[in-house]
């Protein structure tokens, strides 16, 4: 094949035979050959159609090489060239969302949102919903951890944008669970707030319930329910 390409006097010909040697190396899994040889079938046409299809190879090449940036710099000029192509949409839109997973697994869950919201911006999939749930839940757990009364505000914000975008029956529910034990946790930071301004707490219920009115958006029932519910002798102690 290699002698064939030398040999063709065409340009959109030896364009084609580099692109017939870049799939046979990524099919053998030589991804950095294929990527090599999509390239100079790209540089050899002047077909737009072309020049997509070959990008659009050399970004799967760059893929398997986890070289997610670059790929993503090719399907981007496949989708130039061709915007409508569902093929090169589903490229662009799974490597965001393995920029995505990388921020997530190092931690950095707001930059890993972003690129969740890309990719489902590119080609909506209730996948890309789920793992922006999942970054969301654990921003939840790392601010919950903290063990401060922003923290637990904060933690029960993110668990709750996790709830709200999770479809999924099997993780939901624990989202839920998640805000409401920051929920419940937020309570009580704020009742023993409110014990630090009073030597004795149990008798200053009323300053109590008007705190967590005022914070927590709750009605007056609600909250009558919940001091109630407050181990008195455990308050003292705080």
């Amino acid at each position: 094949m290699e002698e064939a390409v030398n040999r063709s006097s065409s340009s959109d010909n030896i364009a084609s035979m580099y692109n017939e040697l870049g799939c046979k190396y990524h099919n053998n899994k030589s991804y950095g050959k294929a990527k090599d040889y999509f390239y100079q079938a790209y540089r050899n046409t002047s077909d737009p159609m072309n020049e997509a299809i070959y990008k659009n190879n050399e970004g799967l090449a760059l893929y398997c090489l986890k070289r997610y940036d670059d790929a993503l710099s090719c399907y981007k000029v496949a989708l130039d060239n061709q915007p409508n192509i569902d093929e090169y949409k589903e490229n662009a839109a799974s490597t965001y969302n393995a920029l995505g997973n990388r921020y997530h697994n190092n931690k950095s869950y707001h930059t890993a949102i972003e690129y969740y919201d890309k990719a489902n911006e590119v080609k909506p999939d209730s996948l890309y919903k789920e793992n922006k749930a999942n970054s969301y839940d654990s921003l939840g757990c790392e601010c919950y951890n903290k063990f401060t009364k922003n923290g637990y505000t904060d933690a029960k914000n993110y668990f709750q944008k996790a709830y709200d975008i999770s479809s999924d029956s099997s993780k939901y529910g624990k989202y839920r669970q998640n805000r409401d034990n920051a929920q419940a946790q937020l309570d009580k930071c704020i009742i023993f707030m409110v014990k630090i301004e009073n030597d004795n707490p149990i008798l200053n219920y009323p300053k109590i319930i008007k705190t967590l009115t005022s914070n927590l958006s709750m009605n007056f029932f609600e909250v009558i329910d919940k001091v109630s519910t407050f181990d008195k002798d455990l308050v003292r102690e705080v």
